[in-house]
């Protein structure tokens, strides 16, 4: 199971761009903020 804490943690680096420069936090389980924006996760 991927809780908030991990599925969130690999959002800040990417190995492509670096590291992201903006606010991202967890609302929930389901609920990405990313600029002040809530972005929906899914998973199967």
């Amino acid at each position: 199971m991927v809780t908030t804490a991990t599925s969130n943690s690999d959002k800040w680096y990417d190995s492509i761009h670096g590291k992201f420069h903006s606010t991202v936090m967890a609302q929930n389980e389901k609920k990405l903020i990313i600029k002040g924006k809530a972005i929906s996760m899914f998973r199967e």
